[in-house]
């Protein structure tokens, strides 16, 4: 299965199925999940959250994806626009998942309390306001 980049300035308030909507001025992705189910996946753009590598033409989303939330409960990865299945985790696992997102996501972040914030001037989004995206 095959999901195509659209990188847009706000999210459309309807999404296509095989397509993910990259807004850079707000951080944040959205697709519908892939298997079908219609669940709208979000995922914010952030160090402590998901990271993605885009060489031009492919999208590419670290870590994986997963929709603990919905009835589907779908894992998958997101390499190449190219949808790879992950297994079903049981929901013992997703507890075990959650909790070590939120033990990395308060270290991450009380990390970043104890740093001085230098602002980066954003040099990604200034390229792509000047390539026209």
């Amino acid at each position: 299965m095959t999901i195509v980049p659209n990188f847009v300035d706000r999210i459309p308030s309807k999404l296509e199925e095989g397509i993910i909507y990259i807004s850079v001025s707000v951080n944040t992705a959205i697709h519908l999940c892939p298997c079908g189910c219609k669940t709208e996946i979000v995922t914010p753009i952030d160090p402590s959250e998901w990271n993605f590598t885009y060489d031009g033409e492919t999208i590419s989303f670290s870590p994986s994806v997963g929709v603990w939330g919905a009835k589907c409960k779908s894992h998958y990865w997101i390499k190449r626009n190219k949808i790879e299945w992950s297994r079903t985790y049981s929901n013992s696992e997703i507890e075990e998942v959650r909790i070590q997102e939120r033990r990395e996501n308060s270290e991450y972040y009380e990390e970043m309390k104890g740093r001085r914030q230098v602002k980066n001037p954003n040099w990604f989004r200034r390229l792509l306001k000047f390539v026209g995206l």
